[in-house]
């Protein structure tokens, strides 16, 4: 018995349902990229227009999102996608300076605003201590500790909690010692402590654990010129370089006459005869071929887990990205002086004849600015905010000179100091005609919020 033979009815059912099948999977696909890219369809006005997303966050409080000037009656952590064009972002929180930001909506890309501060529109100073001004105060590089004091009578203050006791730091040293100078590794978990007396010692101190350990006879015939993860970098000559084990093992030969260098948490690099070498704690590097002119100024700083090397030479600033990786070169023939990378190692901050660069090394773009008078001692403040000395006042500012805020307007206010929360600013003043220096607290954090 033959099987039932299909109907050409059925063969076309068939097709149809195929081709239809193919002509939705056709268009959804076509939807579903021109979502991803960034296109969206206006059902009143009947176009189709390209949008980006827009997100916002703000610290140390939430705040409410304007979008050219109405509210979106939302609060950050705020997310919305908004057809590509300028607008102008204002953030409103009580109690607070309102800040605000022109920012370019470009199709199918995001624009993240993680890094605004909201400031308190009053600032108030409440003092943390006094000292004599011949007195140690050495800032950790994270914000977090401050070491004061005497050699015979040294503490550890902590800047996250500055109401606590101050821990003392046991130093054996003699009644006419006194501290020459205080090292501190670039992420502030040891500092290197160099004590002037009879007979010269250095100790290596250690915030977290209050641990005190000596290395004077492994420094017996160098000078200390930074301290890494597990080595001191030493010198014994003018400008000579040595890397000097902190378990006292056999110490390496690092350069002969170095013109000029810088250390990371595990890195060393410098300049000698015109090239760039780098230790890693174990074998000395080349880096050559990669920048034509010789520096006379270097950095190395890590970021997402590359090591990148800025600075400057005659013709201008550079950055090297990836040094140890596929090496490529940024020049700023506009720069004039290579100031320093945020903490994170997300910028690198340049000085220019009109103002300063910022560079993104993310992004790979670079934001200029300027300030309304002369500015000085600008520098990283955390990851996001610079702190520069504008005029008569300390200065608050984002990493592309946006909402400069002042923090202090104090004439005697010899430097500032953020916490590495970024809940409190620390000024350091010394009184003129009292020899000594005073530390006052001032809260980023409006006490009701």
């Amino acid at each position: 018995m033959l099987g039932h033979q299909p109907s050409f009815r059925h063969f076309l059912y068939t097709a149809v349902a195929n081709i239809a099948t193919l002509i939705f999977v056709v268009i959804g696909t076509i939807l579903i990229v021109a979502l991803a890219q960034g296109y969206r369809y206006d059902v009143a006005s009947g176009e189709v227009s390209l949008s980006g997303l827009l997100r916002v966050e703000s610290r140390p409080v939430t705040a409410e999102v304007f979008i050219d000037g109405q509210s979106t009656d939302e609060r950050t952590s705020y997310k919305e996608t908004i057809p590509e064009g300028s607008y102008n972002v204002e953030l409103v929180a009580d109690g607070y300076r309102t800040w605000q930001k022109d920012v370019q909506i470009r199709g199918g890309l995001v624009e993240w605003l993680r890094y605004p501060r909201l400031i308190p529109e009053t600032l108030v100073a409440e003092s943390v201590l006094a000292q004599p001004a011949t007195q140690e105060l050495s800032f950790s590089p994270d914000g977090q500790f401050a070491v004061r004091g005497t050699a015979q009578e040294l503490a550890l203050l902590d800047l996250t909690n500055p109401s606590a006791q101050q821990q003392p730091i046991n130093l054996t040293v003699g009644p006419d010692s006194s501290i020459q100078s205080i090292l501190w590794n670039s992420n502030g978990s040891a500092a290197l402590i160099v004590i002037a007396g009879e007979q010269p010692s250095f100790v290596i101190f250690e915030p977290e654990s209050l641990k005190v350990t000596d290395v004077t006879k492994v420094l017996s015939s160098f000078t200390p010129v930074a301290l890494l993860e597990d080595q001191i970098i030493g010198r014994r000559g003018a400008n000579d370089l040595w890397a000097v084990p902190i378990n006292g093992e056999t110490v390496s030969p690092l350069a002969a006459s170095a013109t000029a260098f810088s250390t990371s948490q595990n890195y060393t690099v410098w300049v000698e005869d015109g090239v760039i070498s780098l230790w890693d704690g174990e074998q000395i590097v080349a880096i050559e071929d990669v920048i034509e002119a010789t520096p006379t100024e270097i950095d190395i700083f890590e970021f997402e887990s590359k090591q990148y090397i800025a600075g400057m030479t005659d013709e201008g600033g550079f950055i090297i990205r990836d040094v140890l990786g596929k090496q490529s070169v940024r020049d700023l023939p506009a720069a004039t002086d290579y100031i320093e990378a945020s903490r994170n190692g997300h910028y690198a901050l340049f000085e220019t004849t009109t103002g300063y660069n910022t560079v993104d090394l993310d992004q790979n773009t670079v934001h200029q600015f300027t300030f309304d008078q002369e500015a000085a001692n600008i520098r990283w403040a955390d990851d996001f905010s610079l702190l520069a000395e504008v005029g008569e006042a300390h200065v608050l500012l984002e990493f592309d000179g946006g909402n400069q805020e002042v923090v202090t307007t104090a004439l005697d206010a010899s430097d500032v100091v953020l916490s590495q929360s970024g809940r409190s600013a620390y000024v350091v003043s010394e009184i003129a005609g009292s020899n000594s220096t005073v530390l006052d607290q001032i809260s980023l954090i409006v006490q009701d919020n």
